[in-house]
């Protein structure tokens, strides 16, 4: 199954609001029929299982390139807004990609490169341009697409510092998606506020989930700005807030987090590397209500590999809990598993 598909299956129609923000502010309706749009004119150039690049900040402009990229039959190869040119330069050609999203203020990163470019400021003139069928026949047939086709790839840094790019599947999305609902009980009246990027397996991770399920999400590309943050979770009435330990480390020490009450906030998230305990105990004694899910991933396996139960969190500290619905983790050394107390490898 397409995985815009899967996750617009019960959500397209939708006259509620996707996205929230001062900013930016979108139905579920009319997103997708963008979606379909640009799916649509990269069809009507015959395109399929082409990698097609996309640099932008979060943003209406990311989302409906992302997804009409995958749901056209090709693959999305978002990248960071701060990508050094020589590097961009090396996955384009490591890529073979001919085709880019980008948005107008990162114009540059592709000056002097053969590429066909659409930008924020130019999507809808060269929509408009293309035939009647694109413009009026906004379908929302199923694409056929097998499970194990490639929808995505996600470069990483990896622990060498060297970027990695992530084939993700169709099917690999899906599951991980499944999964992440699963334990965080994402529902239809969440709202979440985003502040990590879309291009960010994580990020991306808080996309897929939200839309699945019918959810808002309040778009924050300001984070150095501390006090926005706090402005949109009261603003928006937030439900739940994700972030890295370097934002939860700010956030306790450059705002007012700590002394702020969050009527609405029912839960916070972290991954993307340790988060201190002093910092976690920080987080618990201030806003004991809000329960606190610290969570391990990898770029390869999607986006989440394990969580640590919220009612475990000060009997486990430091811990990065148990495998995510679906996942079985182990720890092993020389292929075996290893005795409590022992050093190895999670596989």
């Amino acid at each position: 199954m397409n995985v815009v598909d899967y996750l617009f299956e019960n959500t397209k129609d939708f006259e509620k609001k996707l996205i929230l923000g001062r900013y930016e502010s979108i139905s579920y309706r009319n997103i997708y029929k963008q979606i379909v749009k640009i799916s649509n004119y990269l069809k009507g150039l015959k395109l399929k299982n082409s990698n097609i690049g996309l640099i932008s900040e979060n943003s209406v402009f990311f989302i409906v390139s992302y997804f009409g990229i995958m749901k056209s039959g090709n693959i999305a190869v978002p990248l960071s807004t701060k990508i050094e040119e020589n590097e961009l330069s090396k996955i384009i050609k490591l890529c073979s990609i001919e085709h880019f999203f980008i948005q107008d203020k990162f114009i540059e990163l592709l000056n002097n490169k053969k590429l066909e470019i659409i930008t924020d400021k130019n999507v809808d003139n060269v929509l408009e341009k293309n035939d009647m069928a694109i413009k009026n026949n906004i379908s929302d047939k199923h694409e056929k697409t097998r499970d194990d086709s490639t929808a995505a790839i996600i470069f990483t840094s990896g622990s060498t510092g060297t970027s990695k790019g992530v084939v993700l599947s169709h099917k690999n999305i899906i599951s991980n998606t499944d999964s992440i609902i699963q334990y965080l009980k994402i529902a239809k009246n969440d709202i979440q506020l985003v502040v990590l990027p879309f291009y960010y397996c994580f990020g991306t991770s808080l996309l897929h989930t939200h839309i699945k399920m019918g959810a808002g999400l309040v778009l924050n590309n300001q984070f150095i700005l501390t006090q926005t943050v706090i402005d949109d979770l009261i603003k928006y009435k937030c439900t739940s807030f994700s972030g890295v330990p370097s934002h939860y480390q700010i956030l306790l020490r450059k705002s007012r987090f700590k002394e702020t009450n969050f009527p609405d906030l029912c839960y916070l998230t972290q991954a993307g590397g340790k988060l201190e305990n002093m910092f976690i105990k920080e987080i618990r004694n201030s806003h004991p209500e809000t329960a606190f899910f610290i969570m391990y991933g990898q770029t390869e396996a999607t986006a989440r590999l394990s969580y640590l139960p919220f009612e475990k969190l000060d009997e486990k500290l430091g811990s990065i809990g148990k495998g995510i619905p679906n996942v079985k983790l182990e720890v092993l050394k020389d292929g075996k598993l290893v005795k409590p107390g022992e050093v190895g490898e999670i596989v």
